[in-house]
Protein backbone atom coordinates (compact mmCIF):
# COMPACT_ATOMS: atom_id res chain seq x y z
CA UNK A 1 0.00 0.00 0.00
CA UNK A 2 1.23 3.48 -1.03
CA UNK A 3 4.44 1.93 -2.36
CA UNK A 4 5.50 3.42 -5.69
CA UNK A 5 7.14 1.17 -8.29
CA UNK A 6 10.54 2.84 -7.96
CA UNK A 7 10.50 2.23 -4.19
CA UNK A 8 9.55 -1.42 -4.74
CA UNK A 9 12.49 -1.73 -7.13
CA UNK A 10 14.78 -0.32 -4.43
CA UNK A 11 13.48 -2.98 -2.03
CA UNK A 12 14.21 -5.62 -4.67
CA UNK A 13 17.78 -4.35 -5.01
CA UNK A 14 18.17 -4.58 -1.22
CA UNK A 15 17.12 -8.23 -1.33
CA UNK A 16 19.55 -8.93 -4.18
CA UNK A 17 22.35 -7.28 -2.21
CA UNK A 18 21.53 -9.41 0.84
CA UNK A 19 21.69 -12.46 -1.47
CA UNK A 20 25.15 -11.59 -2.80
CA UNK A 21 23.82 -10.21 -6.07
CA UNK A 22 21.42 -13.04 -6.91
CA UNK A 23 18.67 -12.41 -9.46
CA UNK A 24 15.41 -11.40 -7.77
CA UNK A 25 11.97 -11.24 -9.39
CA UNK A 26 9.62 -8.44 -8.34
CA UNK A 27 5.84 -8.93 -8.40
CA UNK A 28 4.32 -5.48 -7.92
CA UNK A 29 0.72 -4.64 -7.00
CA UNK A 30 0.16 -1.05 -8.25
CA UNK A 31 -0.72 1.67 -5.76
CA UNK A 32 -3.52 4.18 -6.39
CA UNK A 33 -4.51 5.98 -3.21
CA UNK A 34 -4.54 5.10 0.47
CA UNK A 35 -8.29 4.42 0.49
CA UNK A 36 -8.20 2.37 -2.72
CA UNK A 37 -5.16 0.42 -1.57
CA UNK A 38 -6.75 -0.29 1.82
CA UNK A 39 -9.91 -1.59 0.16
CA UNK A 40 -7.83 -3.67 -2.24
CA UNK A 41 -5.98 -5.21 0.70
CA UNK A 42 -9.19 -6.01 2.59
CA UNK A 43 -10.89 -7.47 -0.48
CA UNK A 44 -7.83 -9.65 -1.06
CA UNK A 45 -8.10 -11.06 2.44
CA UNK A 46 -11.79 -11.68 1.84
CA UNK A 47 -10.99 -13.78 -1.22
CA UNK A 48 -11.19 -11.31 -4.12
CA UNK A 49 -9.45 -12.54 -7.27
CA UNK A 50 -6.35 -10.40 -7.94
CA UNK A 51 -3.99 -10.49 -10.90
CA UNK A 52 -0.71 -10.22 -8.92
CA UNK A 53 -1.53 -13.52 -7.19
CA UNK A 54 -2.14 -15.21 -10.55
CA UNK A 55 1.11 -13.83 -11.94
CA UNK A 56 3.08 -14.97 -8.90
CA UNK A 57 1.58 -18.47 -9.19
CA UNK A 58 2.54 -18.61 -12.85
CA UNK A 59 6.07 -17.38 -12.14
CA UNK A 60 6.57 -19.99 -9.43
CA UNK A 61 5.16 -22.75 -11.61
CA UNK A 62 7.44 -21.86 -14.52
CA UNK A 63 10.49 -21.93 -12.28
CA UNK A 64 9.59 -25.17 -10.54
CA UNK A 65 8.90 -27.02 -13.78
CA UNK A 66 11.72 -25.71 -15.97
CA UNK A 67 14.04 -28.62 -15.04
CA UNK A 68 12.12 -31.92 -14.95
CA UNK A 69 12.97 -34.24 -12.06
CA UNK A 70 15.26 -31.58 -10.52
CA UNK A 71 12.86 -29.20 -8.84
CA UNK A 72 14.32 -26.09 -7.28
CA UNK A 73 13.14 -24.14 -4.30
CA UNK A 74 11.67 -20.67 -4.05
CA UNK A 75 12.00 -18.03 -1.35
CA UNK A 76 9.01 -15.68 -1.36
CA UNK A 77 9.69 -12.43 0.48
CA UNK A 78 6.57 -10.34 0.96
CA UNK A 79 5.78 -6.99 2.53
CA UNK A 80 2.43 -5.80 3.89
CA UNK A 81 -0.37 -6.60 1.37
CA UNK A 82 2.19 -8.66 -0.51
CA UNK A 83 1.66 -11.22 2.24
CA UNK A 84 -1.91 -11.68 1.06
CA UNK A 85 -0.80 -11.85 -2.58
CA UNK A 86 1.64 -14.60 -1.57
CA UNK A 87 -0.95 -16.35 0.60
CA UNK A 88 -3.44 -16.52 -2.28
CA UNK A 89 -0.75 -17.61 -4.71
CA UNK A 90 0.61 -20.40 -2.51
CA UNK A 91 -2.96 -21.48 -1.78
CA UNK A 92 -3.85 -21.63 -5.49
CA UNK A 93 -4.75 -24.98 -7.00
CA UNK A 94 -1.70 -24.77 -9.26
CA UNK A 95 0.88 -24.52 -6.49
CA UNK A 96 -0.94 -26.70 -3.96
CA UNK A 97 -0.90 -29.52 -6.49
CA UNK A 98 2.57 -28.84 -7.84
CA UNK A 99 5.04 -28.40 -5.00
CA UNK A 100 3.94 -26.97 -1.66
CA UNK A 101 7.15 -28.15 0.00
CA UNK A 102 9.44 -26.30 -2.38
CA UNK A 103 8.26 -22.82 -1.44
CA UNK A 104 9.51 -20.89 1.58
CA UNK A 105 7.75 -17.73 2.77
CA UNK A 106 9.30 -14.83 4.68
CA UNK A 107 7.15 -11.83 5.49
CA UNK A 108 7.95 -8.32 6.62
CA UNK A 109 4.89 -6.88 8.39
CA UNK A 110 2.64 -9.08 6.20
CA UNK A 111 -1.14 -8.71 6.16
CA UNK A 112 -1.37 -12.50 5.68
CA UNK A 113 0.93 -15.43 6.34
CA UNK A 114 0.70 -18.80 4.55
CA UNK A 115 -0.08 -21.62 6.93
CA UNK A 116 2.33 -24.40 7.83
CA UNK A 117 0.62 -26.78 5.42
CA UNK A 118 0.80 -24.48 2.39
CA UNK A 119 4.57 -24.35 2.03
CA UNK A 120 7.81 -25.78 3.33
CA UNK A 121 8.44 -23.02 5.88
CA UNK A 122 6.66 -19.82 6.80
CA UNK A 123 7.89 -17.13 9.16
CA UNK A 124 7.55 -13.38 9.44
CA UNK A 125 8.72 -10.31 11.31
CA UNK A 126 6.83 -7.20 12.41
CA UNK A 127 7.03 -4.38 14.90
CA UNK A 128 5.01 -5.23 17.98
CA UNK A 129 2.76 -2.15 17.55
CA UNK A 130 2.03 -2.76 13.86
CA UNK A 131 -1.67 -3.63 13.28
CA UNK A 132 -1.21 -4.86 9.69
CA UNK A 133 -0.06 -8.44 10.53
CA UNK A 134 -3.25 -8.85 12.56
CA UNK A 135 -5.58 -7.93 9.68
CA UNK A 136 -6.48 -11.41 8.43
CA UNK A 137 -7.14 -12.71 11.91
CA UNK A 138 -9.31 -9.69 12.77
CA UNK A 139 -11.32 -9.81 9.54
CA UNK A 140 -11.82 -13.57 9.70
CA UNK A 141 -13.19 -13.28 13.22
CA UNK A 142 -15.70 -10.59 12.24
CA UNK A 143 -18.86 -12.45 11.27
CA UNK A 144 -20.64 -9.32 10.04
CA UNK A 145 -17.94 -8.45 7.48
CA UNK A 146 -17.81 -12.03 6.27
CA UNK A 147 -21.56 -12.17 5.74
CA UNK A 148 -21.65 -8.74 4.11
CA UNK A 149 -19.00 -9.68 1.54
CA UNK A 150 -20.13 -13.26 0.86
CA UNK A 151 -22.48 -12.35 -1.99
CA UNK A 152 -19.72 -10.58 -3.89
CA UNK A 153 -16.76 -12.85 -3.21
CA UNK A 154 -18.27 -16.15 -2.12
CA UNK A 155 -17.50 -17.84 1.22
CA UNK A 156 -14.66 -16.10 3.02
CA UNK A 157 -11.50 -18.22 3.28
CA UNK A 158 -11.17 -19.78 6.72
CA UNK A 159 -8.18 -18.73 8.76
CA UNK A 160 -6.88 -20.34 11.90
CA UNK A 161 -4.20 -18.14 13.53
CA UNK A 162 -2.78 -21.20 15.27
CA UNK A 163 -2.00 -22.76 11.87
CA UNK A 164 -0.48 -19.62 10.36
CA UNK A 165 3.22 -19.30 9.79
CA UNK A 166 5.07 -18.08 12.86
CA UNK A 167 5.64 -14.39 13.36
CA UNK A 168 8.23 -12.68 15.53
CA UNK A 169 7.28 -9.30 16.93
CA UNK A 170 10.23 -6.98 17.35
CA UNK A 171 10.99 -3.82 19.29
CA UNK A 172 11.87 -0.94 17.06
CA UNK A 173 15.37 0.07 16.04
CA UNK A 174 16.42 3.48 17.47
CA UNK A 175 16.53 4.91 13.92
CA UNK A 176 13.11 3.53 12.92
CA UNK A 177 9.78 5.40 13.19
CA UNK A 178 8.43 5.28 16.71
CA UNK A 179 4.70 4.77 16.14
CA UNK A 180 4.35 3.00 12.78
CA UNK A 181 7.44 0.98 12.00
CA UNK A 182 6.14 -0.75 8.90
CA UNK A 183 8.46 0.00 5.96
CA UNK A 184 10.19 -2.89 4.28
CA UNK A 185 13.57 -1.14 4.52
CA UNK A 186 13.22 -0.31 8.21
CA UNK A 187 16.45 -0.98 10.15
CA UNK A 188 14.28 -2.98 12.57
CA UNK A 189 13.92 -5.80 10.04
CA UNK A 190 17.23 -5.70 8.16
CA UNK A 191 19.31 -8.02 10.40
CA UNK A 192 16.67 -10.78 10.47
CA UNK A 193 15.96 -10.49 6.76
CA UNK A 194 19.65 -10.75 5.92
CA UNK A 195 19.94 -13.81 8.14
CA UNK A 196 16.91 -15.50 6.59
CA UNK A 197 18.19 -14.95 3.04
CA UNK A 198 21.65 -16.25 3.82
CA UNK A 199 20.20 -19.27 5.59
CA UNK A 200 18.09 -20.08 2.51
CA UNK A 201 21.08 -19.78 0.19
CA UNK A 202 23.23 -22.04 2.36
CA UNK A 203 20.70 -24.75 3.15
Amino acid sequence: MNTELNIAKDYTKNISDYANGAKVFLVYNPTFSFGTDLWNAYSGILGSHRLPSDYLSSLCKDYLTQIPFQPGEILLIAHSDGGTVSYDSVNSETLRRLAPKQIHFRGIAPASRPTKTMCATSSSYAHWLDPVPRMRCAISSCKYIGEAMQDEYGPMPKFNPFEAGKIKYLTGHPDAPLLFDHSFDSPTFEPDLRKEIRKFIQH
